[in-house]
């Protein structure tokens, strides 16, 4: 999950993509990510967001997971929304390319 309580050195799967010309680095967190509180969830996608800076992947930062019902959910650039929100967890997924090490 790479959240603020497991940040040591966890390896999460992620899809470098160029969607309309804007670099994205999708990171793929646990179903336990849902259950973390909104702050939570937004210190975590910090997280993820220096990781990839770290590496060089000054990309914007999308994480997706899926809640426990099996539902897609994200945290994503505002004008990234409308594809996100069309965006099956399958067909995104199949997208992994790399993994990121979190801190």
């Amino acid at each position: 999950m790479c959240g603020a309580e497991e940040a040591h050195l966890k390896t999460v799967p992620c899809a470098q993509l160029n969607i309309q010309d804007v670099n994205l680095l999708v990171v793929f967190a646990e179903p336990s990510f849902d259950s973390l509180t909104p702050e939570e969830r937004q210190e975590a996608h910090s997280l993820f967001r220096k990781s990839a800076a770290r590496v060089g992947l000054a990309e914007d930062v999308v994480v997706f997971w899926r809640d426990r019902y099996g539902g897609t959910k994200f945290l994503a650039p505002a004008q990234q929304h409308a594809f996100f929100q069309i965006m099956k967890y399958d067909q995104l997924y199949a997208q992994v390319n790399g993994a990121l090490e979190c801190e």
